[in-house]
């Protein structure tokens, strides 16, 4: 990826393509950047010691060098974590393999993708990213009921992708598991430097349901409901256990890509 980022406000997300269930409109995970005092884009580029903190590697299984995307019709997505060698050649992490091990599907792929029409829309899906804010204190972000829309180009390095939009919903029990994260890096002997400013607002040893609450004030509280993991409306207004409750934060990333050749996989 070449390119990443959180529409600012449900208007910039609309405007981006961004379409969910929920008057955030995926635009929540901002506020978690901003306590972090940084956006996403910074984690694509290289440091001052050309180290890149987020590779995301993207591979279209089943499409030929010279086909076109109404010839293929549909192609499955594969998302990779990478890496960057000294020689500038990009490897698959194996931990992008479900149990780590390359011979099994990755965590993060999207069979069936429609190509036609130069347009690259995927079926819904599981999807695990990990943010790593800082060396120590990743974030994990596991979205429910995910979608890649992009236009999509194709030359000999690969594929493009521009205009892309990734929409999907997090979980309450993920927003959960995100605290006890963060808890877990902030109560260690040496944790990040980060947690000075995440501990201001986020109780190192309280109650991860007690600090819900805190965690949903920053992005905006849930404005959507995931009922058997179909998505739809629900009133922010009503107490949790009713039907009508949300649980679900929407959640848009903007993205794009270009081609590049894939190595093959980083030696564990």
């Amino acid at each position: 990826m070449t390119f990443l980022n959180i529409p600012g406000t449900p208007d910039d997300a609309d405007a981006s393509g961004c379409d969910l269930v929920g008057g955030n409109n995926g635009t929540g995970l901002a506020g978690v950047l901003a306590l972090a005092g940084g956006d996403l884009g910074q984690f694509l580029n290289p440091d001052e010691n050309g180290d890149i903190s987020l590779i995301l590697l993207a591979q279209l299984a089943g499409w030929d060098e010279g086909q076109t995307g109404n010839e293929v019709g549909t192609a499955d997505l594969k998302l990779f974590n990478g890496d960057l060698n000294a020689d500038g050649d990009f490897f698959i992490d194996p931990a992008s393999f479900i149990d780590n091990d390359p011979m099994n599907d990755p965590l993060i792929f999207f069979p069936g993708a429609s190509t036609e029409n130069q347009l690259l829309v995927t079926p819904a899906s599981e999807f695990a990213l990990s943010l790593p804010l800082v060396e120590g204190l990743p974030i994990q972000i596991n979205l429910a009921e995910t979608k890649l829309k992009a236009n999509l180009a194709v030359g000999a390095a690969g594929f493009d992708l521009t205009s892309g939009v990734l929409s999907g919903y997090l979980p309450r029990q993920s927003i959960v598991d995100l605290i006890v994260a963060i808890q877990t890096a902030c109560g260690a002997e040496n944790p990040p430097s980060l947690c000075d400013t995440v501990t201001a607002v986020l109780p190192i040893d309280g109650n991860p349901e007690d600090v819900l609450p805190l965690i949903l004030q920053l992005i905006g509280g849930f404005d959507a409901r995931l009922d058997a993991g179909v998505p739809g409306d629900c009133d922010p207004l009503a107490m949790e256990g009713d039907a009508n409750a949300c649980n679900a934060v929407s959640v848009c990333l903007e993205i794009e890509s270009e081609g590049t050749k894939i190595a093959g996989v980083s030696a564990e």
